[in-house]
């Protein structure tokens, strides 16, 4: 379940869709994990065609109201985003891949991003002991790294939403901080001072 913790990610839309169920999801996560090549019949919508390739599974995503899956393509030889309901077949093999390059994931993602402008990064520091808690929930923020910094967890989001993301690092107290975007850090005073003239009228 750790292992798998690291391989999920979630999108917000920026307008709420109708969602959609993947297919394949429980062989995916599996193959995600195992680090196991699957066959694949996908529907390529782009060539509105059939296709029949072995990929590499990397992680899955929801956004867009859709499960994504990306994953190494040995056909086109490179990172590739596969829409989950569009996967008519799915057949797991015997082979173990090798994880790709860190470097070259990130420059994925980056693209991601770019390709869906109405998606933002926040970087934001948790201490420790809020970790257990943030593990649970942070894949419905857009989650995409952590990495340990004196004692802390660096973890870093990729959102259309920054007052969803701003409500839920709310909930953690002075157990989180942000360090970036300045926005983010707006929001969330907003919402410290809104807090703090609500509860100050009870009095």
């Amino acid at each position: 379940m750790e292992s798998l913790q690291d391989h999920i990610e979630v999108m917000k839309p920026r307008v709420t869709l109708p969602a959609q169920a993947g297919n394949f999801l429980t062989d995916l996560q599996k193959a995600v994990v195992g680090k196991q090549v699957i066959y694949l019949h996908y529907f390529s919508n782009h060539q509105n065609e059939l296709t029949e390739r072995e990929v590499e599974p990397i992680g899955l995503f929801y956004y867009s109201a859709a499960w994504h899956l990306i994953a190494w393509c040995r056909l086109r030889n490179g990172f590739r985003d596969f829409r989950c309901d569009r996967i008519k077949e799915l057949k797991p093999t015997d082979v173990i891949f090798e994880a790709r390059s860190i470097s070259t994931m990130q420059e994925y993602f980056n693209s991601l991003q770019q390709a869906n402008v109405e998606m933002q990064s926040a970087t934001v520091l948790f201490e420790k002991k809020e970790a257990m808690y943030v593990s649970n929930s942070k894949h419905y923020f857009g989650f995409i790294s952590e990495e340990e910094v004196e004692g802390q967890l660096r973890m870093k989001f990729l959102t259309a939403d920054m007052q969803l993301l701003a409500r839920w690092l709310l909930s953690y107290g002075k157990g989180v901080e942000i360090e970036s975007p300045d926005e983010l850090k707006s929001i969330m005073q907003g919402l410290v001072e809104e807090l703090q003239a609500h509860y100050l009228k009870l009095v």
